[in-house]
């Protein structure tokens, strides 16, 4: 099931990624790629498993344009407050 980025508050599909969100989603994506690049030398089968199921986790820190509340978003949980 594909999830939306919705606003957990007011339910607004108007939203976009804050600057925090984007540095937060850097960091975190380079850290799961060396960890399962690292994981990818011995078995390269958990290798693309582990990063597939580490880039499901990341959250983002996400702004509505309607109510202007700040939530969090991952492909795993959807939109949530934080």
């Amino acid at each position: 099931m594909d999830k939306e980025k919705k606003c957990p508050y007011c339910g607004c599909k108007n939203v976009s990624k804050t600057a925090s969100g984007w540095a937060e989603s850097a960091i975190k994506g380079t850290g799961a790629l060396a960890l399962a690049f690292g994981v990818g030398i011995f078995s390269q089968h958990h290798g693309h498993h582990l990063g597939t199921e580490l880039s499901k986790e990341i959250s983002s820190e996400y702004e509505c344009k309607k109510c202007g509340k700040k939530f969090r978003y991952s492909d795993e949980r959807g939109s949530y407050r934080h």
